[in-house]
């Protein structure tokens, strides 16, 4: 059975699996607010403060991401029209 998928040259992946500049920028801003609010929380005393991370890395962080490349793709269809 083959494999039809470009892979890199260092063998891990699509070529397509690349972040982006924005990517890059939106997921370094999404997760300082993530650390910011989580240990705000703890220096607040809030008992509750470790709900933030895995709110925020498992939902806010891939939606983040997911909605930078629906805007990215968006942008690339209307650049081809």
């Amino acid at each position: 059975m083959t494999d039809d998928r470009r892979v890199r040259p260092d063998g891990y992946g699509d070529e397509d699996d690349e972040e982006t500049p924005l990517e890059q920028v939106v997921a370094g801003v999404v997760i300082a607010t993530i650390f910011l609010v989580g240990f705000g929380l703890l220096a607040l005393g809030f008992p509750w403060f470790w709900v933030a991370f895995p709110v925020g890395f498992a939902g806010v962080l891939p939606a983040a991401i997911g909605l930078v490349r629906w805007y990215e793709s968006r942008r690339e269809s209307e650049g081809a029209r």
